[in-house]
């Protein structure tokens, strides 16, 4: 899942916080799944659908521009 925000990643919801979800774990359409620091202003990056996260691909911190691939989500079998 990309991007829709330029600016710096964050993994928790402020700079030196836990991850707000790890690898393997199941998550909710709408739930937070990390932060990007926008022009100091925060912008949740929110999960589009129900899932997994299979994948984190940026580092806590690292600046990432509109586009950037940053989850890679497993969606849930709508069995």
């Amino acid at each position: 899942m990309p991007s829709g925000h330029v600016g710096l990643f964050r993994q928790g919801r402020e700079p030196g916080a836990g991850p707000l979800v790890k690898v393997g774990q199941k998550v909710r359409k709408g739930q937070a799944l990390g932060v990007v620091e926008s022009l100091r202003r925060p912008v949740m990056i929110e999960a589009p659908v129900d899932g997994e996260v299979l994948e984190v691909l940026q580092e806590d911190g690292g600046r990432v521009e509109y586009g950037t691939p940053l989850f890679r989500l497993l969606p849930a079998s709508s069995e």
